[in-house]
Parts: structure tokens; C-alpha cells; sequence
């Protein structure tokens, strides 16, 4: 639940983006917090993580697909074609 990380009244979210891959899955930021939430799993985060970045005011979701250069190694080919990457960021 999100009960441990509840956001306090001087928190507000900042951010938002939605992970362009399925459409269930959004990323939230505040000023304290990233949340990578799903819809189908309301209130229940996947992704917790407290940064400590002042003011976030950009968020991205990317494949890694895209940041990854083509390799012939099939290693990790299908993590790389599922996997996603968020960036957040403070200017």
C-alpha cells in the first residue's frame, strides 16, 4: 500500500508521464517521491523511490531499446525490447 509514503500535505505532484508500452502504467513525481504506478493496481505502487532532486520538472520513460546501440549479442535482447527506463530530472 502506499500508506508508508503518503503524501503530506506541502507534497503535490510535479510530474507526469505515462509509459507509452501498454497504457496501464503511468510514472507520478513530487517533491520528495517517483512513483511508477499501474491502473489495474490502484493505490499499490510497482516503483517507490525517494530522490533528492530540487523541484523536479521533467519526467521521460524510454526503452531501453532506444538508449541501447545495436548489438548482435542476443544476451539480453529480450530485456532489452521490455524493459523501460525513467528519467527524472531538475534544472
Amino acid at each position: 500500500m502506499l500508506s508508508s509514503y503518503v503524501v503530506v500535505d506541502e507534497d503535490q505532484f510535479l510530474v507526469f508521464s505515462k509509459a507509452e508500452a501498454d497504457g496501464f502504467q503511468c510514472v507520478l513525481a513530487s517533491k520528495g517521491l517517483l512513483l511508477l504506478c499501474d491502473v489495474r493496481t490502484p493505490m499499490v505502487p510497482l516503483l517507490c523511490w525517494a530522490h533528492d532532486l530540487d523541484n523536479p520538472c521533467f519526467i521521460d520513460v524510454i526503452r531501453l531499446l532506444k538508449l541501447r546501440s545495436q548489438s548482435r549479442d542476443a544476451t539480453y535482447q529480450w530485456e532489452t525490447k521490455s524493459y523501460f527506463c525513467i528519467m527524472l530530472g531538475s534544472f
